[in-house]
């Protein structure tokens, strides 16, 4: 039976589940959830995943949401156990600290969505992101460049969950207007190296264009309809 791949191409988290599908050659039919016409709220949609968000899948009687639980089930699926450059590794020790690194990026993209300011931008009350958070995202950018100031990728030398999930934050980022990368120089190179990926283009950069226009145009028209009403309380 087909996996199942429930998700909106503009998600960020809908993403990282793609690329993964994609590096692990499962045969898999996507589904489009149109989030613009709320498509998640409806109640076939919810029967999959009651949360109302993507990403999800249905694999055999599986039904299974959020973007890390579903990469750590596919690889514990569908990775070889003989492969050598495991997305996922298999011993305890390893598993034990790529779940802390997991956790810990799960923190910083979270730290990421609030600086973003996403809601209030696209309700119309906010122009822009918070920067008095700003310098919180600049702590998680010099500690992802440290990161890599001593391997190509996150874990190492060779592509691990850890590196999808770390396009999670470059990608809302990117979103809420950031392009200062060059002053995070390994973390640029990782995001070079990230690009060389076949799938890359359908699964990241096509769809990140269309949110970074997404958002400038919603903080465009706050910023007027914001400018507009402090005109009349003067």
């Amino acid at each position: 039976m087909t996996l199942e791949f429930y998700y909106h191409p503009q998600s960020p988290f809908s993403q990282s589940v793609w690329m993964i599908l994609n590096e692990l050659n499962i045969d898999y039919k996507r589904t489009l959830i149109d989030l613009f016409r709320e498509e998640q709220k409806s109640e076939s949609y919810r029967d999959i995943n009651p949360l109302k968000k993507v990403p999800a899948i249905v694999d055999g009687n599986l039904k299974l949401a959020e973007s890390r639980a579903i990469a750590l089930y596919l690889c514990s699926k569908y990775e070889p156990v003989t492969k050598k450059n495991k997305l996922y590794p298999i011993d305890e020790e390893s598993v034990a600290k790529m779940n802390m690194a997991i956790f810990r990026n799960c923190d910083n993209v979270n730290t990421v969505l609030k600086y973003m300011n996403g809601e209030a931008v696209y309700l119309g009350k906010a122009a822009g992101p918070l920067a008095e958070l700003f310098p919180r995202v600049k702590a998680i950018l010099t500690e992802m460049n440290e990161s890599l100031s001593t391997s190509e990728y996150f874990w190492g030398e060779h592509l691990t969950l850890l590196d999808f999930f770390a396009l999670n934050a470059t990608c809302i980022l990117s979103m809420a207007g950031f392009e200062d990368w060059h002053n995070y120089p390994n973390l640029e190179r990782w995001m070079d190296t990230m690009e060389k990926l076949s799938y890359y283009e359908e699964c990241y950069a096509k769809p990140l264009e269309l949110n970074v226009q997404m958002f400038r145009g919603f903080c465009q028209k706050a910023s007027a309809a914001l400018s507009e009403q402090n005109n009349k309380e003067d």
